[in-house]
């Protein structure tokens, strides 16, 4: 309870069709180990979060953003433009997007 997760929402059904509510959580990876600066300050923190979801390549071309849920504020979702990714031509292959949090 009032833990951050991210999740992802876009235009497939497999990722919620725009609502938020049926959007698919991602996991939050461990943070890399990163040595101190010269400065003797903690480097800043990079978290990363991923989720592996089967799309169908006949999908072609999508969109996609995060919502943050979780936060005491209530949810929040990504401003700005919408993420792109293009499964045309993949043959079945895996596709990683990675990409920032647009805030």
């Amino acid at each position: 309870e009032g833990e951050e997760k991210l999740y992802v929402v876009g235009t497939p059904e497999e990722i919620g069709n725009w609502d938020t509510s049926k959007a698919v959580a991602m996991e939050k990876l461990p943070l890399k180990w990163e040595p101190p600066t010269g400065s003797g300050k903690a480097p800043p923190e990079h978290h990363f979060w991923e989720a592996v979801i089967e799309l169908p390549q006949s999908l072609g071309r999508f969109e996609y953003q995060y919502v943050m849920k979780g936060l005491p504020q209530g949810d929040r979702q990504e401003e700005g433009s919408k993420h792109k990714c293009d499964l045309t031509g993949m043959g079945g292959s895996r596709v990683r997007c990675a990409d920032s949090w647009r805030g």
